[in-house]
């Protein structure tokens, strides 16, 4: 899915939906970082780490980042489905829980995946702050994930073209988008 501009109007935006396959970004024995976001207060370091490869319609995964110098690790599972029932024919959506009590983390849209699966923009809603009137405004970001071996490839015409997706969502929701992940990302470990 896209929005596209169809006026000179930056505010005038229309829905085009476009099918990608969130289930064939996700199934990599690589590390998926979070290159760019519209997070809030955006942890350090995040990255998704598959523990178990894509069966059927679910993956679980590991999800790591850093906040005041700590890092932590959550098991996760997800489950794939469809943002739109009548258009998709490719898992686009991916619901996450908690592996342990089961509990719903967040709904994550992909918006775009570059060409070669390697880089992807990814819409969140993260359902505990949804409901939470005081934390609302931390409830919606937007994310630019990139495999790990590809971390060495952002200057290639995928990468440009999934930047340019990414900065095409921050300018309609005029969020801030800030950097969480650093060449040193790659070198710390969990305690």
């Amino acid at each position: 899915m896209v929005f596209s501009e169809e006026s000179s109007s930056t505010t005038e935006w229309n829905y085009v939906y476009q099918n990608y396959a969130f289930d064939k970004f996700m199934n990599t024995s690589d590390p998926i970082w979070v290159v760019n976001t519209t997070q809030p207060e955006a942890p350090l370091c995040t990255k998704d780490f598959n523990s178990s490869l894509i069966a059927k319609n679910e993956t679980f995964f590991t999800r790591s980042y850093k906040t005041g110098g700590v890092i932590t690790e959550k098991k996760l599972k997800g489950v794939f489905g469809y943002y739109d029932e009548e258009e998709a024919n490719m898992y686009d959506k991916m619901t996450v829980y908690d592996a342990i009590n089961l509990t719903e983390v967040d709904e994550e849209t992909l918006e775009y995946l570059s060409e070669n699966q390697e880089c992807a923009v990814i819409s969140v809603i993260n359902r505990s702050a949804v409901y939470d009137p005081m934390n609302y405004g931390f409830a919606m970001w937007c994310d630019l994930r990139v495999r790990d071996p590809y971390l060495e490839h952002t200057n290639s015409s995928y990468y440009a073209e999934c930047l340019k997706r990414f900065n095409e969502i921050v300018g309609v929701t005029k969020r801030n988008s800030t950097s969480p992940y650093s060449s040193d990302c790659k070198t710390q470990k969990s305690t």
